[in-house]
Order: C-alpha cells, then sequence, then structure tokens
C-alpha cells in the first residue's frame, strides 16, 4: 500500500498516513494563509504516487450539515501545467505566459463573491508527468486505488463531513474525470456536477451509461465545452486527426445521450449552445471558421465560471461565457 505523506508548506511538518481504503487518520494538518492567494486558506498534500495537490478554502467556517455541504471542486490540471500557473497571476514576464491563461484561482474567488458559492472549496490536482494520460498509464495497476485514495483523504483534510462534488478539469485533464469514475465503477452520490472544459479526449462509449446514469439524478449537471480543433492548425499542419480531439469526442458524446434525451440547438456562429429539456446536459462548441487554437480562450474567457453556473438561476448573470473576463480585478500581481 503507497505511503502519503501529508504536510503544510508554512510548518513543513510531515505526517505520514498508511492505510487501505476507507481507513484514514489525519493527525494534524495546519491551514496556511497564502499571502500570494489572499482571502483564502491553502493546505498542500503530497501523495507518494506522483500527485501533489492544493486545496483551497474560504476563510469562512466550513459548514457541516449535510442540508447544505460545501462545494468540493476536483480541478484536474492541463497538461504541461503546474499548480500555480494554473491558479494564475499577472504573469511577470512574456516567458511566463502560462501564469495568465487561466486564473482558476481569480474565477473561484468571483464564484464565492458573486456566484452564490461562499463555501466553495478548489482542489487542484497535479502529477508528476504533468499528464493525467500519462499518469495513468504509468499507474495503469493500482490508478483505481490511488484515485480512491486521493478522493478520501482530501474530504477528511477540507473539514467537512459532507460535500457537494464537483469534477472538473482542462486539457488532459479530463484523464483524471474519466478515471474517477473508473475507480468508483460509475458516478458517486456526492458528485452533483462533471464538467469537461476542452478535455473530453478519452470519452468513449463505455462511459455513457455512467453518465446517463449520473444526469439523470434530480440536481445534477454535465457540461461539455470544446471548439473545433479538428481544423486547427499550428504553423500550417493540423493539430489533431479527425476523431483525435474534443471536437470529435464531444460530438460522439452528444450522438450518444442523443439516443435517450432531446436536445435543443443555441447560441450563435461562434458558439452552438445544446441543452437536454431537463437542463441537466450542456454542450458549448466553439465554430473555428479561421482555424485557429482555443484551447485556453475557453477556460480564460470565464469557461469555469460558467462551467459551475451552467443549469443554475446565475448563468451568465454578470458574466458571459466566451465573453470579456468578469474577474480581471481578482487576478493576482
Amino acid at each position: 500500500m503507497s505511503e502519503i505523506s501529508l504536510f503544510s508548506t508554512m510548518k513543513t511538518r510531515f505526517f505520514l498516513v498508511n492505510g487501505h481504503l476507507g481507513v484514514w487518520f489525519v493527525c494534524c494538518l495546519f491551514l496556511l494563509s497564502s499571502a500570494i492567494y489572499g482571502g483564502q486558506d491553502t493546505i498542500s498534500i503530497q501523495f507518494s504516487f506522483d500527485v501533489r495537490t492544493v486545496i483551497t478554502l474560504p476563510r469562512a467556517t466550513i459548514r457541516q450539515e449535510a442540508s447544505d455541504p460545501p462545494i468540493l471542486v476536483y480541478f484536474a490540471l492541463p497538461n504541461g501545467n503546474t499548480i500555480e500557473q494554473t491558479m494564475g497571476r499577472i504573469p511577470p514576464s512574456e516567458q511566463e505566459w502560462r501564469y495568465g491563461i487561466q486564473h482558476i484561482d481569480a474565477q473561484t474567488r468571483w464564484l464565492r463573491k458573486f456566484g452564490g458559492m461562499n463555501n466553495l472549496i478548489t482542489v487542484y490536482l497535479e502529477t508528476k508527468q504533468k499528464s493525467w494520460p500519462a499518469w495513468k498509464k504509468e499507474h495503469f495497476s493500482f490508478y483505481k486505488e490511488y484515485i480512491r485514495q486521493i478522493d478520501s483523504t482530501i474530504k477528511v483534510a477540507a473539514g467537512s463531513k459532507y460535500y457537494r462534488v464537483c469534477l472538473n478539469g482542462h486539457s488532459g485533464g479530463g484523464r483524471f474525470i474519466f478515471s474517477y469514475i473508473d475507480a468508483f465503477d460509475g458516478v458517486p452520490e456526492d458528485v452533483e456536477r462533471i464538467a469537461f472544459l476542452d478535455s473530453n479526449y478519452g470519452y468513449e462509449f463505455t462511459y455513457k451509461k455512467p453518465l446517463l446514469k449520473f444526469t439523470q439524478q434530480s440536481g445534477n449537471v454535465l457540461t461539455v465545452f470544446a471548439y473545433n480543433d479538428s481544423v486547427a492548425l499550428l504553423n500550417g499542419e493540423r493539430i489533431v486527426s479527425d476523431t483525435g480531439g474534443t471536437w470529435h469526442r464531444s460530438n460522439m458524446m452528444l450522438k450518444d445521450l442523443s439516443e435517450t434525451y432531446t436536445f435543443s440547438k443555441g447560441g450563435n456562429d461562434d458558439v452552438i449552445r445544446y441543452s437536454n429539456e431537463s437542463g441537466s446536459v450542456f454542450f458549448f462548441l466553439k465554430n473555428n471558421p479561421d482555424r485557429r487554437i482555443y484551447h485556453t480562450q475557453q477556460v480564460a474567457l470565464n469557461g469555469y465560471i460558467h462551467s459551475m453556473l451552467a443549469g443554475t438561476p446565475l448563468a451568465e448573470s454578470g458574466y458571459r461565457y466566451y465573453g470579456e473576463e468578469a474577474y480581471k480585478d481578482l487576478i493576482n500581481k
């Protein structure tokens, strides 16, 4: 069984937790108040199987009631990015451009302030390989067990007895979502939202059944964001094959779910929107007539905010998906 080190970088104290699935005892975790990411507390956890997490929590006391639990978002990182880059800040130089392309921390704090989610906890999930697909391949024999260990440990560390869980992620982070579904043989009951931010490369027909069961439960929402990457060019060359990108996988998913749901089509020539009659499934598919790469823009242009609010009364209230960044004033310097 893998050994896990839980640590707070401020206190530099280490706690080794050996245990089998479902048996975890965390002696103590020190919340550290980040000078960089103010107005919230953070917990850092280093797992021995090549996964690092940072949990950001609002300063307000975490509610413990089963009737009104905090929202716990697992945000799986895109390929090639660190947690700090994904959280974001104003890049100090052009060479550090990765800090300015997602701003999940600023969007998190916007959701707390304006999106009715004042008890939102964001969990950033990074692998040593900087790629969830590569991590799964390297740890294939035990990845399901490791995912369950990540889940149980984080829930203890975040300090509540109950959670409303959201599985979210960008780019290769979608592989974490599918691995999570694999690990639990379906979507657990405490998950109420799943969001693929241009990240459903790994979708296969086998995931239709668990996603369908999930979206048929009252209050659950699935959101899918993609752009037409099948025509996108980099230095004059296509970046994916006809079937290798999220455009193809999203249309596969839409087709599979359309066997059960009736979808209405809306939006405009820029972003086509599909939603089912019960409001539990939303697709946001960006056209690409100029054959550009819009991979990160889908996140930066209020994408994370909308992935959390689509299907709620606050959807596009105070912001617009693929519009001007609503969170600009909350970006860290």
